[in-house]
């Protein structure tokens, strides 16, 4: 029941959050609604009121009926179901919410045409004519990598302190350099440019650059706490499950907040844009959300909206991250059964003068007889076992762990098939064992039973 609760709790607020920014687009930003740029005398035309109050009501639809969906995926009690399930929804989460933006940007576009509102945009006025220097706007200056430094530095305390979770820390640090990259690079140094009024594109530009070092700043430190977090919590895992909630929940505070906040200045800066000449690149957007520049050699651009960038799918690192993420989706529901497939799950065990070792693939679990204290059989799991790093399939269970009230774990056996041996040491370790055959783990139990003997 706790890893369903973490699972969704983990991507359900992604779908009010989606609803809120899908709803968002349909309001003017930047002379730009559902990723069409409009001159100030459509925006209140009934054609384009009309077509814009049809996206958010069809958006809306799609989203009650993706929150309805969540129901039957709750019900699976195989954990590669429940992951297939919970992979399966964010995939039609992610494609479903899209479709009434593509749709309506289609209808809206034609209207375009139709109007003759293309044609605003005089053939004189030339993008690189109405944008202003990023040099000589007044912007926060790049954070220094020292400030990211330290955030990482926290990062990698508990791996000196905790040997068992190495690996997860080891996430965290990568994950931690990966925020000040993206945050130095993949952030275009161009200015917000909409008109040939150089005062809002000083203010947008300002504005942009100044949120988004802050964003990144304060998710590297929270991850650090996070990190923290890890070991002094690893073997609570009820609170280790609390605090990741906390995490994610001020994750989302960090990143949204800011983007509502640069939408509704983008809004309110740009209401009287568009009267005139104007910006309008809606060639080089498919579908509004797309960026297609060939002429453009840079592959991370702003994105046209809020705070984000986005990739240019024209140049070669755009068409292999295009691919790449369409390979990600379609492969992500059938993950759990791939992964099932690829990994060994027959639990072996040998007894070698002091010690017996338990394998399952190239993993290896030595018990030295002479330190063990403690052999049992149980048929349930220790209170809050918890997955530190490791497998968890419906065929396996191997890897570091944490229980309340008993030292870091090591696991190796087959959730399906009780009883489960649990051995504790003299040297404050402890381990769980089970293979796919009863009589075995009996044999596997006999074996270690003599060294708990005084």
């Amino acid at each position: 029941m706790l890893m369903k609760i973490f699972l969704w709790a983990s991507i359900i607020w992604l779908l009010p959050f989606l609803f809120v920014v899908q709803r968002n687009e349909a309001k003017f930003k930047k002379n730009i609604s559902i990723g069409v740029t409009l001159p100030q005398e459509a925006r209140e035309d009934p054609e384009v009121q009309a077509l814009l109050k049809k996206y958010v009501k069809e958006t809306g639809i799609i989203c009650i009926i993706l929150g309805l969906a969540v129901i039957p995926c709750w019900f699976p009690k195989s954990y590669n179901w429940l992951l297939f399930a919970w992979m399966l929804w964010l995939d039609a989460l992610i494609v479903f919410t899209q479709l009434p933006f593509i749709r309506y940007n289609k209808k809206l576009r034609e209207l375009k045409a139709e109007r003759g509102w293309n044609k605003k945009t005089s053939d004189n006025v030339q993008t690189e004519k109405v944008t202003v220097n990023i040099s000589n706007i007044s912007t926060p200056r790049w954070l220094s990598p020292w400030v990211f430094a330290g955030a990482l530095l926290i990062t990698l305390v508990p791996m000196a302190i905790s040997s068992d979770l190495w690996p997860l820390i080891l996430i965290f640090a990568l994950t931690q350099i990966m925020f000040y990259l993206v945050y130095r690079y993949a952030f275009r140094t161009k200015s917000e440019s909409i008109d040939d009024n150089v005062e809002i594109t000083q203010a947008l530009t300002q504005i942009r650059r100044s949120y988004w070092g802050r964003i990144w700043v304060k998710i590297a430190y929270a991850t650090a706490i996070f990190s923290l977090g890890t070991l002094l919590l690893k073997n609570h895992g009820k609170l280790y499950f609390w605090i990741t909630i906390i995490y994610s929940i001020y994750t989302l505070i960090v990143v949204a907040s800011p983007e509502f906040k640069i939408r509704k200045a983008q809004e309110e800066l740009t209401r009287n844009s568009g009267a005139s000449e104007y910006i309008d690149d809606d060639e080089h957007w498919v579908w509004g959300m797309f960026y297609y520049n060939p002429r453009d050699s840079h592959s991370f651009v702003n994105g046209r909206v809020g705070i984000g960038s986005t990739i240019n799918v024209a140049r070669p690192f755009g068409k292999i991250m295009c691919i790449f993420t369409i390979i990600i989706m379609v492969l992500m529901p059938a993950f759990p059964f791939l992964l099932d497939w690829s990994i060994e799950s027959k639990v072996v065990f040998v007894q070698e003068e002091n010690h017996v070792t338990v394998s399952c693939g190239r993993s290896d679990y030595r018990v030295d007889l002479e330190h063990v204290a403690e052999v049992s059989l149980i048929d349930e799991y220790p209170e809050e076992l918890s997955r530190t790093w490791g497998t968890a399939t419906d065929k396996i269970l191997k890897g570091n762990f944490s229980a309340k009230d008993y030292p870091p774990m090591q696991v190796c056996l087959n959730p399906g098939k009780t009883p489960y041996i649990l051995v504790l040491t003299d040297n404050r370790k402890a381990y769980l064992f089970g293979t796919d055959d009863p009589l075995r783990t009996q044999e596997l139990y006999e074996l270690l039973k003599p060294q708990s003997i005084p």
